[in-house]
């Protein structure tokens, strides 16, 4: 998996087909998305709190231009339950994870994954479950 220019592909994962493409000149690239301003904004919250267990409002505003109580108001209602266990916290108009939050990480950030199938009968998540 790579990532250039706000782009993800996935290249062939079985050897023999990737380097038969590469051996005739041609991309062993599989698949691929061109992320749009939506994954941006979501990519940068969720590799902040996942990287660094904290999330400056300051620092999303002057990226993006917008608040980020503006972008993501829904998002941020469904955090109460991680205010709620001590796994967040929000000193200085920031979100920052507890120690403990850190142990639940991915919960937290599945909340800004617009891809992650959440509600329905018989629905499987996308990714891998975290506990």
């Amino acid at each position: 998996i790579g990532y250039i220019d706000n782009t993800f592909y996935q290249t062939h994962s079985k050897l023999d087909k990737y380097m038969d493409l590469i051996e005739t000149n041609q991309f062993a690239v599989f698949r691929g998305m061109k992320l749009n301003d939506d994954d941006l904004m979501r990519q940068y919250v969720i590799s902040q709190l996942m990287c660094n267990f904290q999330l400056s409002f300051e620092n999303f505003k002057l990226k993006f231009g917008i608040s980020y109580h503006d972008y993501f108001k829904e998002e941020h209602k469904k955090l109460v339950q991680f205010f709620e266990d001590n796994l967040l916290e929000a000193p200085n108009s920031d979100l920052r994870v507890t120690p403990l939050g850190q142990t639940f990480i991915r919960n937290i950030a599945m909340t800004f994954d617009a891809y992650l199938e959440k509600d329905g009968p018989g629905k499987k998540p996308t990714f891998s479950r975290t506990i």
